[in-house]
């Protein structure tokens, strides 16, 4: 029962992280007033489908994805956009995974500091310090995927530094909500076509006498470029170590609990 719980978990957080980076893309070209055709979670046939304006919403059947289906008319008025805002559609999706993440790692490790588990100070430095560790071991975990395992650098252990069940299904779901985030934000900004990073420099290139085939070519090579990493990624062994969240107290905690272990141990 708890493996068919945490399947369940997983799917289900699947659609949620995809449908956060896609709802970034849609809610930015809804503001500049481009029409979205069909704003999709999941790839394959839909399991549900509704109509609210000119938008068809749908949830598919596999979780491997989401997509904004742009009518004519969108493709058409994100062409007349200034180009600041292009680029601000294409990087929503980024901004969302990588905000989503650090917001549900503040509320759990505030958690720690409501439940007395974690000083407030030491919050406030965890806080600091986290979104830059996390970018290093994200860093580091691409390293090794682009050479095919050849750097094998380990990732490196992202802990709370508080005691907490790592073990319940709450934390395992948010591990992978976080990792997820986090893997789907960075991994759009490689400047490869069809990520959002390749969008971007697309962009930027479309302002030169660069020709249209010649944009055409340079998105189709990224294309088969990010299907090469991504078969060939799976011929070698890549060390991947990221338990999102383990128990490992604080240095003064831990301490105050061997103590207390003394005591008991030395008392009559």
């Amino acid at each position: 029962m708890r493996v068919v719980a945490w399947i369940a978990l997983s799917l289900f957080i699947l659609y949620v992280q995809f449908g956060i980076h896609e709802f970034g893309h849609f809610h930015m070209a809804r503001v500049n007033d481009v029409p979205v055709k069909e704003f999709s979670l999941g790839i394959g046939p839909s399991i549900y489908q509704k109509q609210a304006g000119d938008t068809l919403f749908s949830i598919r059947i596999v979780p491997l994805g989401a997509y904004n289906d742009f009518s004519k008319e969108g493709v058409e008025a994100i062409a007349k956009l200034p180009l600041e805002v292009r680029l601000l559609i294409s990087v929503m999706g980024i901004v969302n995974n990588l905000l989503s993440s650090l917001a549900l790692i503040f509320l759990i490790q505030f958690a720690g500091v409501l439940t007395g588990r974690l000083r407030f100070l030491d919050f406030l430095f965890e806080m600091a310090v986290t979104p830059f560790r996390l970018f290093l071991m994200i860093a580091r975990l691409f390293i090794e995927i682009l050479s095919f395992g050849r750097k094998t650098i380990g990732v490196g252990v992202y802990r709370l530094p508080f005691e907490w069940n790592k073990n319940s299904i709450f934390m395992r779901g948010a591990s992978f909500f976080i990792l997820m985030g986090f893997l789907l934000g960075f991994s759009n900004i490689i400047p490869l076509m069809p990520l959002d990073g390749g969008r971007i420099v697309l962009e930027f290139l479309s302002l030169t006498a660069i020709s249209d085939q010649v944009l055409v070519i340079i998105a189709f090579s990224g294309i088969l470029a990010c299907v090469f990493i991504f078969l060939t990624s799976f011929s070698y062994r890549v060390s991947i170590n990221f338990a999102m969240f383990d128990n490992q107290p604080l240095p003064g905690v831990k301490k105050q609990e061997d103590e207390k272990s003394s005591e008991a141990v030395s008392s009559p």
